[in-house]
């Protein structure tokens, strides 16, 4: 018991003498304007803290698909972090966190035709940011037409003038076009062409049309060739 007093007369004893050099070195007015000091940074970080009142930027959503065939995507994007980012979807909205490095994800649930989507983000002060660009989605489930109007399946060719033939159809715009594993231009009107030459005997062709959303539609083509 005696030692544990003894060790805190010591500590006392010591801090006084350290205060009393203090004092003598720097002098009171000093060490008072040192203090004074101290106390207004404090303050003044606080004022500056409770006064932030300048908004966090808009959101910023990954570029998503502007056609898709799912009826629900996975959206990304990135927001000051620790704001909470409010999505604007068709006519719901919902409330998501963005995280310590300012990323954030969202589930968005797709209805038949034409979606838009924005969203806005609020700080811990409640500053509120402008929109971000808002984007269009179509969901659109519905396979491509596709016709082929020349060659007819099961048209037969002969001799050499015969053998270079030109495979033509429509589709949708916009879509592309695969013959063979060989991929077509399609015009503004969905028109498409492609010449080859035929083989002789059978002639086998697959030709694949795919719109933006990620239907497809596929037909084959048999002709034969006979020199």
């Amino acid at each position: 018991m005696r030692r544990k007093y003894l060790k805190t007369a010591i500590f006392f004893g010591t801090l006084t003498i350290a205060t009393i050099t203090l004092v003598i070195l720097v002098g009171v007015p000093a060490i008072a304007k040192l203090t004074s000091l101290l106390s207004n940074l404090n303050k003044s970080s606080q004022l500056i803290e409770q006064n932030d009142t300048n908004p966090p930027p808009p959101p910023r959503i990954n570029t998503p698909t502007d056609a898709t065939n799912k009826f629900s995507i996975d959206i990304n994007g990135s927001s000051e972090p620790g704001s909470s980012v409010e999505i604007f979807w068709n006519d719901n909205k919902d409330e998501v966190l963005a995280g310590s490095d300012g990323g954030f994800s969202f589930n968005f649930k797709l209805r038949d035709g034409e979606n838009t989507l924005y969203a806005t983000a609020k700080d811990n002060f409640g500053n509120e940011s402008q929109k971000s660009q808002e984007y269009k989605i179509t969901l659109d489930n519905k396979p491509p037409t596709l016709e082929i109007t020349k060659p007819k399946d099961g048209t037969s060719f002969f001799g050499s003038h015969q053998r270079l033939v030109s495979i033509e159809g429509k589709t949708e715009n916009n879509a592309s076009v695969i013959i063979n594993d060989r991929l077509i231009i399609v015009n503004e009107s969905g028109a498409f062409s492609y010449a080859t030459t035929l083989n002789e005997d059978e002639n086998h062709f697959t030709v694949k049309t795919t719109d933006k959303a990620g239907n497809s539609t596929e037909q084959s083509l048999t002709v034969n060739f006979t020199l």
